[in-house]
């Protein structure tokens, strides 16, 4: 009986030691247009801010158009601190975002084509 208790508790302490490790992953999609302006007019930039809980990995891009690809606004891995770009959006595959914070996403618009809009997985 005692042998059954023991037991009985030693997997419930497991699986309730195990809880955050499954509470802490996780994954958003984010995404982001931008329409080409009139002559004389700039681009107009459309993305909702997302936040990211911690260090993530782009882990699926998606854009409408053909070789349009995509930078984040409060990302940055160059020492200037200018934003990555990633051109076409594929590249992305398997960057880090190295901390937690809000960003942008902004697709960018490739020749020929009127606007773009595009999207990124985020997994952590």
């Amino acid at each position: 009986m005692l042998r059954k208790l023991f037991m009985c508790v030693l997997v419930f302490t497991l699986l309730v030691s195990s809880l955050p490790l499954v509470a802490s992953a996780g994954s958003l999609t984010a995404s982001g247009t931008q329409i080409k302006g009139a002559p004389g007019r700039s681009n107009v930039l459309q993305a909702d801010s997302f936040s990211l809980p911690a260090s993530a990995t782009i882990t699926a891009v998606n854009c409408n158009v053909k070789g349009a690809g995509f930078w984040i606004e409060g990302f940055s891995t160059m020492r200037s601190g200018e934003w990555n770009l990633w051109e076409p959006a594929n590249r992305a595959l398997g960057q880090v975002i190295g901390k937690g914070g809000p960003y942008r996403l902004y697709p960018t618009i490739p020749a020929g084509a009127e606007r773009a809009s595009c999207s990124a997985t985020f997994s952590w």
